[in-house]
Formats: C-alpha cells, structure tokens, sequence
C-alpha cells in the first residue's frame, strides 16, 4: 500500500521538513499498518538515514542531547518521536538517492514544491499562517 500526504510549516528548514516527513509517515504506519506487516520508509535525508544507520542517536541518548561537536541536537522533539522506531523489529530506514530517476523520490520533490509555493502564495507577513 502506497500513501501520500504533503504538507508545510512556515520559517523552518529541510532537514526539520524531511524528519517532520518521517515522523508523520511513522505515525500514520503505527496507526493504520496491519499485525506483521513491515514498513518501509524510504528517504532521501542523509541526516535521517545515516543517524540510524551510523547509530547517531546512541550517543546523544548517552550524552543527553549533545552531539559528537557537543551542540545541542537539532530537532530534538522530532527526533524523540523517530528513535524509538529504529530499534523497532517492524520498521526500517532505506537511503535512496535525491534528484535523481527514483519516482517516488521524485514524487516528493514535486509535492514539496508545490507546499512551498503555496505558503509563498499565502504569505502576507504573519508569522503564523
């Protein structure tokens, strides 16, 4: 089974929009996904995919939310919801490369532009819309 769902948030960056992604994805599996059934999340967010292949997050549990450059960990509350899905038997993370032939990729590119334009086409100088 296949969903889609896109959406926007005002004055944030990629790699928030591409955690927040996963985070919603993993939230709609939890709720909809069938006893047994695997899920996949297929990205293209290095910061998503290398912390749980490289076990980033390891560290800064031990740590308490400081990174390998003792900064704060950014994202923290998105993070918090995505973790525990890594040691999760049902779920895996899959890197597929960005701008590239991949059409699910693709797929994101274009919905997530078409967000963009349309907080750009809302946009009247509020800072919440």
């Amino acid at each position: 089974r296949i969903y889609e769902w896109a959406g926007s948030e005002y004055g944030t960056t990629n790699p928030r929009m591409e955690l927040l992604a996963i985070r919603n994805a993993l939230e709609f599996a939890r709720m909809n996904r069938h006893p047994n059934e695997q899920v996949i999340i297929y990205s293209d967010s290095a910061y998503a995919i290398n912390c749980y292949q490289k076990e980033w997050y390891t560290l800064w549990l031990r740590n308490g939310w400081i990174n390998a450059n003792g900064d704060d960990v950014k994202n923290r509350d998105l993070w918090q919801e995505i973790i525990p899905y890594f040691d999760n038997y049902w779920y895996s993370f899959i890197k597929v490369p960005g701008h590239s032939t991949n059409y699910w990729n693709n797929e994101c590119d274009r919905l997530a532009q078409i967000e963009a334009q349309r907080l750009k086409d809302n946009f009247k100088g509020e800072q919440n819309l």
